[in-house]
């Protein structure tokens, strides 16, 4: 009795440690697409020019970036978070910047990337999971 109930532990233990996707819009935008759009036009913009980023090609994850619903303002805590989207088994990783109205908005070459230039419609639904900063750099 005390095996299996050592196993249910286990087990309890390893879905608890288990990541959390979250189902949310995404649509892509053209404009994280041009390198030379200075960060000051971003929500996130201060956050970033304090880091000493000047335009978006500036940032290490360009293209892979864009603007997430839950970003509130230019001191949001969700400004420079990194997330894993993913649709159809591809994964994306998105550097956060700027707000958005609904779920996320990245750039085209991002979508593109996620759906690997199938001829697909762009989905309009994507599971997120945030992660490392580190992993957007």
């Amino acid at each position: 009795m005390r095996f299996f109930a050592a196993i249910a532990l286990c087990v309890a233990g390893i879905a608890m440690a288990a990541p959390t996707y979250t189902y949310v819009p995404v649509a892509y935008n053209v404009s994280y697409d041009q390198g030379s759009v200075s960060v000051d036009t971003l929500t996130c913009g201060s956050k970033l020019k304090a880091a000493g980023y000047t335009n978006l090609s500036s940032l290490p994850s360009f293209p892979n970036i864009g603007g997430f619903a839950n970003v509130t303002g230019p001191d949001s805590d969700e400004c420079g978070t990194c997330w894993v989207l993913s649709w159809g088994g591809n994964f994306q990783s998105i550097l956060v910047v700027d707000s958005a109205d609904d779920g996320f908005v990245v750039s085209e070459e991002a979508m593109t990337g996620l759906i690997l230039n199938t001829t697909y419609p762009p989905p309009k639904e994507v599971s997120a999971l945030v992660i490392s900063s580190q992993s957007c750099l």
